[in-house]
């Protein structure tokens, strides 16, 4: 009945309207009916990230249990924090470092459960191949 109601009477608080040419702000022009006059002005003003940036993917083990683990499973003291460098990580023989894997939505705290072996500079995993020497790994 209120989907009725908001056809035949365009003055119902619950009834969006938006001319389909603000679609066209949003690079692909999504449907995204949510998307405010703030958020269409920034997409319109701004360059996109492809002309200012190239993007890459993150760390890709290629085998996850072989390198990583729950951060409760290894020593604390086995963990390295807040490195600058790579340099640093190496210096510091360190065998584990905080990995962001992703997940689910947290709304109060991040999804910050892993850790990933990369003692040594990752050796292991930057030189991690199959049966006939293709990289299984993308660092």
């Amino acid at each position: 009945m209120k989907v009725k109601e908001a056809v035949k009477d365009p003055t119902v608080p619950y009834r969006y309207t938006i001319q389909s040419t603000a679609f066209s702000d949003i690079p692909g022009s999504p449907i995204a009916y949510w998307a405010s006059e703030q958020v269409r002005k920034i997409f319109r003003e701004n360059p996109e990230i492809k002309d200012v940036s190239e993007t890459r993917v993150g760390l890709q083990t290629g085998d996850n249990n072989r390198f990583l683990r729950l951060w409760h499973e290894v020593l604390i003291n086995k963990i390295g924090f807040g490195f600058e460098s790579r340099e640093q990580a190496f210096k510091s023989a360190l065998k584990w470092f905080p990995y962001n894997k992703g997940g689910e939505y947290r709304k109060w705290y991040g999804n910050l459960d892993y850790v990933v072996n990369w003692e040594n500079d990752g050796i292991e995993i930057r030189n991690f191949t199959d049966s006939k020497g293709k990289p299984r790994s993308v660092v």
